[in-house]
């Protein structure tokens, strides 16, 4: 680990790799539902409540089918119906993976900048600075 610690850039690659270039250009890796997350969260730098995601089903799924190489759209869905559902541990595993793969790389300190916060109960944000974030127009399209 870095003995002085300093913020990375965050830059998402045209194949939806998540690459910080102060760190040796290294890729935090995460499966894909853990991605969508992700992305959604880098998509509203306002942040959101997860009890609110449900009003952004359909943002989620067009983020899962442009990262995705999966046609089983009944599968995505349900994925991300599971995401949404508050009944549902799913939400609070896909933040777990996405805090495992940056604390993975770098000391907490550091790595609480980078994935979604917030009190419970209360809008989740990444903290990043938004002018340290690269996203390529494929995750802007007109279609989401």
């Amino acid at each position: 680990q870095l003995q002085t610690p300093i913020l990375s850039p965050l830059v998402v690659t045209d194949d939806f790799k998540i690459i910080l270039p102060k760190y040796q250009n290294q890729e935090v890796k995460m499966t894909t539902l853990p991605k969508v997350l992700y992305f959604f969260f880098l998509r509203h730098p306002e942040g959101t409540r997860l009890k609110e995601l449900d009003k952004h089903k359909s943002e989620l799924t067009e983020i899962y089918k442009t990262i995705s190489n999966r046609l089983n759209f009944n599968t995505m869905n349900k994925s991300i119906e599971d995401l949404c559902d508050p009944l549902s541990n799913s939400i609070n595993e896909k933040l777990s993976s996405i805090n495992k793969a940056f604390n993975d790389l770098m000391i907490e300190d550091l790595a609480r900048h980078y994935v979604p916060i917030g009190p419970r109960g209360k809008i989740k944000k990444i903290m990043l600075d938004q002018e340290l974030i690269t996203l390529p127009n494929s995750l802007f399209s007109n279609t989401l």
